[in-house]
């Protein structure tokens, strides 16, 4: 995969990922490879369109469930 990226790199790529990848690439050795490389990280963020509070409910009950 370093390959691959320095490849890439070569022919003026630009990157883009998530932050969870993110993550992962920086850890060695793509960590080297992504130093000097545009490199652009989507932030994710969650969003409920409907049932949120039911949703909330159910995380509580768990969580204190767990605390018994």
């Amino acid at each position: 995969m370093v390959q691959w990226v320095k490849k890439k790199a070569a022919s003026g790529t630009s990157f883009i990922t998530t932050e969870k990848d993110y993550a992962k690439l920086q850890q060695a050795p793509l960590r080297e490879c992504f130093e000097e490389l545009p490199l652009y990280v989507l932030p994710i963020r969650v969003q409920f369109l409907e049932k949120e509070a039911d949703f909330k409910a159910l995380v509580g009950q768990c969580l204190a469930s767990l605390e018994k």
